[in-house]
């Protein structure tokens, strides 16, 4: 049990870090605002706000602690945690530090203990669905298992619909061009539009697909993940074959048949970044609305290469978010900093 609450510490602290604070950088971590670590139960104790160092040295001590007595498999259900989820959290925590060395690892030691991908070819869409009274034909609900009996699940968190992603969010057309037809997660998790309201069509009005997938999926430790999180590492390490053999496994269960290849650096003409940059791609493909994106953005944009400004359009006004932008950052909570005074808010 207690192993279990290091483990949901370590998350939660991980995600908030994230949402409150700069992205992790080894060169000013150490006086960077990162987040108050609350670790005593105690409602008039004092706390400071942390370094973002600090917060992700707690990350590693609570999940190096829940991996010590974690069990090796869930108990009765995939809601509560394994010895995988330990090193899941591991790997994605020092992917986004960007020690790629331990990320490699840990990922790898999940995947040893879970490593179970399953082919997404054997899904398909339900009509009319699991809940036959709501009106119309209810295209995107389809056989994928919730995120408890999905075998691609390590710990498992969900929400359910209509209180999730589904109907509320599409993909844009820069996502959009990343799939084909040939890719069941496009046409698995993304519909022209929701059924229950026509004719509204999301694709003749916008030219954009509405995210379908929030109902059930898990959004916390999932298989697919770590295989990303070790293809990115080799790729950044210089080893391609290495780095691409896990991405061939990942899409050799999400792309049909006749359309799957088998990629090999010389696809990428032996090039170190071009095969980074399509393991990043796929990175992107895979993880969609499970609140990667953002942490991914504000991780690459350290990097020249990778840095991104984003703009969208929404009635007549442009809306622009520039590369290391304090407009990633959310304002710490003003009830919590009225009795608080002393934190730095950010800018």
């Amino acid at each position: 049990m207690r192993a279990e609450a290091d483990l949901g510490r370590a998350m939660e602290h991980l995600q908030m870090v994230n949402v409150y604070a700069q992205h992790y950088d080894a060169a000013t971590a150490a006086t960077t605002p990162g987040i108050p670590l609350a670790l005593i139960a105690d409602i008039n104790a004092k706390f400071t706000r942390n370094s973002v160092k600090e917060v992700y040295e707690q990350v590693i001590r609570d999940g190096e602690a829940a991996i010590a007595d974690l069990p090796v498999k869930n108990k009765l259900t995939k809601f509560r945690a394994s010895k995988a989820g330990g090193y899941a959290l591991l790997a994605r925590t020092y992917l986004f530090m960007g020690d790629y060395e331990n990320a490699r690892k840990n990922a790898a030691l999940a995947i040893s203990l879970q490593g179970e991908l399953k082919n997404m070819n054997e899904y398909s869409i339900i009509i009319p669905g699991p809940f036959p009274n709501v009106p119309g034909a209810p295209l995107g609900w389809t056989n994928i298992p919730d995120a408890q009996l999905n075998p691609e699940s390590i710990v498992a968190r969900h929400f359910l619909r209509p209180f999730g992603l589904g109907m509320d969010v599409c993909a844009s057309p820069e996502l959009s061009a990343l799939f084909t037809n040939d890719d069941k997660r496009w046409t698995l998790y993304y519909a022209d539009g929701w059924p229950p309201a026509p004719p509204f069509n999301y694709m003749s009005r916008y030219q954009v697909k509405i995210f379908l997938r929030g109902d059930f999926y898990n959004n916390y430790l999932n298989v697919p993940e770590m295989y990303l999180v070790r293809a990115e590492s080799f790729a950044r390490e210089g080893k391609k074959q290495e780095a691409l053999d896990d991405i061939n496994k990942l899409r050799l269960n999400r792309i049909t048949p006749a359309a799957y290849k088998a990629f090999t650096p010389a696809d990428f003409g032996n090039d170190d970044e071009r095969v980074l940059r399509f393991v990043l791609e796929e990175r992107r493909r895979e993880l969609a609305f499970t609140g990667m994106r953002v942490i991914d953005l504000k991780r690459l944009n350290k990097e020249a290469r990778f840095r991104k400004t984003i703009k969208h359009t929404a009635e007549g006004k442009e809306y622009v978010l520039e590369p290391g932008s304090d407009k990633y950052l959310r304002q710490l909570w003003p009830n919590a900093t009225i009795f608080n005074p002393d934190w730095p808010l950010n800018p």
